[in-house]
């Protein structure tokens, strides 16, 4: 039989009872006490103690190590919220369910969570809150100045539960340079927004375009529909009698009653056109009086010409009778008309006259009776 036997846990020498020589007993003995002294109950150094065997009846100092390994935290509510560098849990103002705080070094309460969520709008950035569906960003903690995002496309959704679909705002894909964009204010009615060189955007006078909002030239044929404009979007015409701008329109002075003998300028104008061909035209001046062309010619014929400038367009020869005859030959205003073509597609100012032309010999008088000229651009 063995003199002793060793305990597994702590190694402890147990000497058999009667077998174990005195001194040698006394001596195992002795080394047991040694062993006991200086157990930890780590393991091979004594039985661990279990948490049933621990009465933590103060604060458990830690000596600046980390509890590692640990499961989960289960804090005693209400915890004690006026410690430094403390994490608790507590109702949040107003009652309701507790929630995670952390008090830090200068006595400033942290919500870590709110509401069931992380409590992100306090903890992510500074100046940054929440209320009412909005999120608001001010220029860091207490400040109240807007703060400004240097962030990529933006999404615009509906205030609509389990929305899908949205509105993708991005800049050009080929920017090239930092440039701002300034919205405009809202017009008293429906307006044309524009947009300047500047990133000025703008609204004009409400229901109408001018060369403010379009640059000169940029509206062709191919921009409006065919066939779409009336009469109610052409400018008025208005009446000269002598010199008209572009869109004008030549109503010369009545000729009233007078006689003519031999060659005689009748009317003269001067207009500027767009580049399209010009009417021109005799008419009775409306002045109720009977008009007409009346014509007594030794050749038998009255010429009458248009000349614009130097160059004659128009001729034409009207026949008369014979001088010996008491009655001369009456013809209506309407008789002389044309439309000068050889101005067409060359914009610019023209002057013109209409002239009686009479035969190289012979007797000729025109009377002219309470009639007028007329000219516009077709």
């Amino acid at each position: 039989m063995s003199n002793f036997i060793v305990e597994p846990v702590m190694n402890l020498i147990v000497p058999t009872p009667g077998v174990d020589p005195g001194p040698d007993y006394a001596n195992n003995q002795n080394q047991d006490l040694y062993i006991i002294a200086s157990h930890t109950h780590a393991p091979g150094s004594g039985v661990q103690v279990t948490p049933a065997g621990l009465n933590i009846n103060t604060n458990l100092n830690f000596q600046g190590n980390n509890a590692s390994n640990v499961y989960g935290v289960a804090f005693l509510n209400p915890a004690p919220s006026g410690l430094l560098n403390f994490l608790y849990t507590a109702p949040q103002t107003g009652g309701g369910i507790n929630d995670l705080f952390f008090n830090d070094g200068a006595g400033n309460v942290i919500a870590i969570t709110k509401a069931g969520e992380v409590n992100a709008t306090i903890a992510s950035l500074p100046g940054e809150s929440y209320s009412g569906g909005t999120f608001t960003w001010k220029q860091g903690s207490g400040s109240t100045t807007p703060a400004n995002f240097d962030i990529g496309s933006i999404t615009i959704r509906p205030n609509v539960a389990s929305t899908v679909f949205g509105v993708v705002l991005n800049p050009p894909a080929s920017i090239s340079s930092q440039y701002d964009l300034q919205l405009p204010t809202i017009p008293v009615s429906t307006s044309i927004m524009t947009l300047d060189p500047s990133g000025n955007m703008s609204t004009g006078t409400a229901g109408i375009i001018t060369g403010t909002e379009i640059a000169s030239g940029t509206i062709t044929g191919s921009n409006i529909a065919s066939q779409t404009l009336t009469q109610g979007l052409r400018a008025p015409m208005t009446i000269q009698t002598a010199t008209a701008g572009a869109g004008d329109f030549i109503l010369t002075p009545s000729s009233g009653s007078i006689f003519l003998n031999g060659n005689q300028v009748l009317f003269s104008f001067t207009i500027t056109t767009t580049g399209r061909p010009l009417s021109i035209g005799l008419v009775p001046d409306g002045s109720g009086n009977v008009s007409f062309i009346s014509i007594v010619s030794s050749e038998n014929s009255m010429g009458f010409s248009i000349i614009n400038g130097s160059t004659t367009v128009y001729q034409t020869d009207i026949q008369t009778i014979n001088a010996s005859l008491s009655e001369p030959v009456v013809y209506p205003p309407g008789i002389i008309n044309f439309i000068d073509t050889s101005i067409a597609g060359v914009p610019g100012t023209y002057s013109y006259t209409f002239n009686a032309v009479a035969p190289t010999t012979g007797y000729d008088v025109v009377g002219f009776d309470y009639i007028k000229l007329y000219a516009y651009e077709i």
